[in-house]
C-alpha cells in the first residue's frame, strides 16, 4: 500500500510543475556537417532562434563561448524577443585570416539563454539553457590550388630551364677549353 501511495504522491507533484519552457535553434552547419571556407574568405551563416507554441514569449540572449578570433554574431543586439511559436532569424560571420593553412579546423559555440523575469515574488523560474557548436574547415578553393600548381610547374620548368643552360655554357667552356689546350700541344 506504501508504494501505490508514494506513486500518486510523485504523480499528483508533477501534474503541478509548469511545463518547462522550451528554445531551439536551427542552422545548416553542426559538427558532422562543418562549414567549408577558404582561407581570406567571409561567410554569413544564418541561424533560426525558434520557441514552442505553448509557450508564453520569450527573451533570448545570445552569446558566442568559443568563436576562435574568426566569429561574431552580426547584429548588434544580445537579446532577442522570440513570440510564443515564432522565430526570430539572426546571422554569424565568419571570417577566415588569409594566411590560414589549409585543412584547419574550428569550433564555434553559440549560448543561447531564455531571461525569464518571474513575475509573482517567490515563484522559482527555470529558464532554457541551449548551447549548439559547429565545426569550420578550412580548404582552399579548386582553383586556388589548381593556380598554385600551374605556378609549381612554371617554377619548376624555368629552374629546368636554368640548369639546362648552364649545363649547356659549361660544356661549351669545356670543349673551347680543350680545343686551346690541344691546339698549343702541336
Amino acid at each position: 500500500m506504501k508504494p501505490i501511495f508514494f506513486y500518486i504522491l510523485i504523480f499528483i507533484f508533477l501534474i503541478f510543475i509548469p511545463v518547462i519552457s522550451s528554445l531551439g535553434i536551427s542552422m545548416n552547419y553542426d559538427n558532422n556537417r562543418p562549414l567549408i571556407i577558404a582561407p581570406g574568405e567571409t561567410k554569413y551563416i544564418d541561424f533560426m532562434l525558434q520557441s514552442s507554441p505553448k509557450e508564453n514569449a520569450m527573451k533570448i540572449n545570445l552569446q558566442l563561448l568559443d568563436d576562435n578570433g574568426i566569429a561574431s554574431l552580426v547584429d548588434k543586439i544580445s537579446e532577442y524577443d522570440v513570440p510564443s511559436g515564432g522565430e526570430i532569424k539572426s546571422k554569424i560571420k565568419v571570417s577566415i585570416p588569409s594566411n590560414a593553412v589549409n585543412g584547419t579546423e574550428y569550433s564555434i559555440v553559440l549560448l543561447a539563454k531564455d531571461m525569464i523575469l518571474s513575475e509573482e515574488a517567490g515563484m522559482i523560474a527555470i529558464s532554457s539553457l541551449l548551447s549548439i557548436s559547429f565545426r569550420v574547415k578550412v580548404i582552399k578553393h579548386e582553383a586556388d590550388i589548381n593556380q598554385e600548381k600551374i605556378n609549381l610547374n612554371f617554377f619548376m620548368l624555368l629552374g629546368i630551364l636554368i640548369v639546362a643552360v648552364l649545363f649547356v655554357f659549361v660544356i661549351a667552356i669545356y670543349k673551347i677549353f680543350r680545343r686551346k689546350s690541344s691546339q698549343q700541344n702541336y
